[in-house]
């Protein structure tokens, strides 16, 4: 796996732009849909898919706070 900078933003970019999409077209978000292609799948499977934990020191270095509660 890369860095873990470099990783989080590349979860961070896929997880994004499909929850655009997800929102964009009137879908329920999917939070598996970002992982599947992905370069490092293999490697996030054997890790228990640590998505939020490498997106969140970016976020959290910005200020954004995300939400799973509607």
């Amino acid at each position: 796996m890369e860095s873990k900078n470099s990783e989080g933003l590349l979860c961070l970019s896929q997880h994004f732009a499909t929850w655009y999409e997800d929102i964009k077209n009137g879908n329920p978000i999917d939070f598996g849909k970002p992982c599947i292609g992905c370069k490092n799948q293999s490697e996030c499977h054997k890790h228990g898919y640590p998505w939020l934990e490498l997106i969140a020191p970016i976020l959290d270095s910005q200020g954004v706070r995300i939400s799973l509660v509607h």
